[in-house]
């Protein structure tokens, strides 16, 4: 993510859930690094495969 210059965005969108108006308010001033996130999250590169080979068991 740092990468890509999308952790603040991230963050922001992983914790919106605890204040949902600051977040709707943040996501209005920042739109374009939101979007650039949003862009980031669903590219197809970024897909968790899970198959025989790929797969996670919590002990």
């Amino acid at each position: 993510m740092e990468d890509h210059q999308v952790f603040n965005a991230y963050n922001h969108y992983v914790f919106q859930i605890g204040n949902e108006n600051a977040f709707t308010k943040w996501q209005e001033s920042n739109n374009a690094e939101y979007q650039k996130f949003v862009e980031w999250y669903t590219a197809d590169e970024n897909d968790l495969k899970i198959d025989k080979t790929n797969l996670y068991i919590a002990e």
